[in-house]
């Protein structure tokens, strides 16, 4: 039982470790999303007790160290399996936004860091984000993957709408060639609907020149 207790403490110190990170490696995205139930992936504290309970009451007495470990990861991060919170770790370094609903997960992806400014091909810098974002969706099972597209306001309507539906169909092609199922994945380009930051300022811009990956 001690060393169940010491795999479950490790564990919750791996989580909030990795919510520190998130918060302090990059500018939180302002107004990201509308619900207040919105969290960076991993940091809600509600998650994290919600997993450690989940992870070391029922059936602890016959639960192997391995599985309480498993157990308080899954419930902090909804049903994903595995270690998926090793991969948002990662992404959240590399610039990604991570953000938590529930049971969903969504990753917010800058395209200024994997496109030209106004193109849809995707550049060498971007292939470590999408090499471990494919690796956290292999980590959640069948779940649907939703990938939007979105500009900011500085092109014509109609280029915009055609620029981020390339930019996310080209996104999800990656993925789809590194390991994840196409019949998981619908993409949508959205052009400069939904600004999570204002277009009056070239940071506000980059913010919202963007594709989010949803999962769940």
């Amino acid at each position: 039982m001690d060393l169940l207790k010491h795999a479950a403490k490790l564990s919750a110190s791996l989580l909030l470790s990795l919510a520190m990170v998130s918060c302090a490696s990059h500018e939180a995205v302002p107004n990201a999303y509308s619900t207040p139930k919105a969290t960076p992936a991993l940091a809600g504290a509600n998650a994290v007790t919600d997993g450690l309970a989940a992870g070391t009451t029922a059936g602890a007495a016959s639960m192997p160290v391995g599985a309480a470990i498993g157990g308080v990861i899954g419930g902090a991060v909804g049903y994903f399996a595995d270690r998926p919170a090793n991969y948002l770790k990662k992404l959240a370094h590399q610039g990604v936004q991570v953000i938590a609903v529930g049971q969903s997960v969504k990753l917010i992806i800058f395209t200024d860091s994997c496109f030209d400014f106004g193109t849809s091909t995707l550049t060498n810098k971007c292939d470590g984000i999408l090499a471990n974002t494919a690796a956290f969706l292999k980590l959640t099972g069948t779940a649907p993957i939703k990938a939007a597209g979105y500009t900011d306001n500085v092109f014509g309507e109609t280029f915009a709408l055609r620029l981020s539906q390339e930019q996310a169909d080209s996104v999800v092609a990656y993925l789809w060639a590194h390991g994840i199922p196409q019949q998981r994945f619908y993409a949508k380009g959205y052009g400069s609907a939904d600004p999570i930051a204002t277009n009056y300022t070239s940071r506000g811009n980059g913010l919202n020149r963007r594709v989010e990956i949803s999962v769940g």
